[in-house]
């Protein structure tokens, strides 16, 4: 990053992610502030929509469309497993667009099977009603079960009927 403002965005960015509650508002005017450079790199805007959505999870609104920036994030550079990723997990939160976000999830797993990607995937598998195969994906993946997120969702997926379960209630097919 060449550009000293983005720079120091970055920067504010870090502390505020660094901060034990960050500031919802700040977060979103940072992001904005990144957007409005103009910029086309990756990491800047990638971060700026992670601030965006941590934001408007906390009911703070924003003037642009993280699931825009990231779609011409994975236009430009349809392999990148981060991009993929928060834009999947963008597509469900903000859009409702399960099955969308399952393929970008997917093909972000075939490339590099992050923590983030794994139970992101795993969730929307069982929201889909496929608690087999999300069971299966954790267990496959233990580096992103291990962590206490991916324990709790593990939990989550096999305390409902275990009869369902072992039957194969997976609703939403293979990919």
């Amino acid at each position: 990053m060449d550009d000293p403002r983005i720079q120091s965005l970055i920067e504010d960015l870090a502390r505020e992610f660094e901060s034990h509650s960050p500031s919802p508002a700040r977060l979103v005017a940072i992001a904005q502030s990144i957007i409005a450079t103009g910029t086309t790199e990756t990491v800047p805007l990638l971060l700026a929509c992670r601030a965006a959505s941590l934001a408007t999870c906390e009911g703070q609104a924003c003037s642009f469309n993280p699931i825009s920036v990231l779609r011409s994030i994975v236009q430009r550079e349809p392999d990148h497993v981060e991009a993929r990723v928060e834009l999947g997990i963008a597509l469900d939160v903000y859009a409702h667009a399960a099955d969308e976000a399952i393929s970008h999830l997917e093909h972000a797993l075939a490339i590099e099977p992050t923590q983030d990607c794994v139970l992101g995937l795993a969730r929307l598998y069982c929201e889909k009603g496929s608690r087999r195969r999300a069971l299966a994906l954790i267990r496959a993946h233990p580096d992103a079960w291990q962590t206490a997120d991916g324990r709790k969702l593990e939990r989550e997926i096999t305390s409902g009927d275990w009869d369902a379960l072992n039957a194969g209630d997976d609703q939403h097919g293979s990919s």
